[in-house]
């Protein structure tokens, strides 16, 4: 239940290294990250979910389009409101560092 009252500017969203979001523009159901491997089963917002994402400044984010790291991968170092049509609903695994 904490996923859902990460807010921008929030406490908890700047204790994140990223922020996973299952609808563009920060919407939907959210889930804070550490730095660490994300296989599709600690994903909670759902396999080929995610939609937007928020990155600290200084970490960067892979995006993977299959479970276990593999499949294309996408990097982010910014805050993405939307990943775009070729990354949107396709991920199952992520490495935040």
């Amino acid at each position: 239940a904490l996923a859902f009252s990460l807010w921008p500017g929030s406490a908890q969203a700047r204790d994140c290294a990223a922020i996973i979001y299952q609808h563009a523009n920060y919407k939907g159901a959210a889930q804070c990250l550490q730095v660490g491997r994300y296989n599709v089963n600690n994903i909670e917002i759902g396999n080929d979910a995610l939609s937007s994402i928020k990155v600290r400044q200084g970490n960067v984010v892979y995006l993977y389009e299959h479970s276990n790291f593999t499949g294309r991968r996408g990097v982010l170092t910014k805050d993405s409101s939307y990943v775009g049509d070729s990354w949107n609903d396709i991920t199952s695994s992520i490495i935040v560092q």
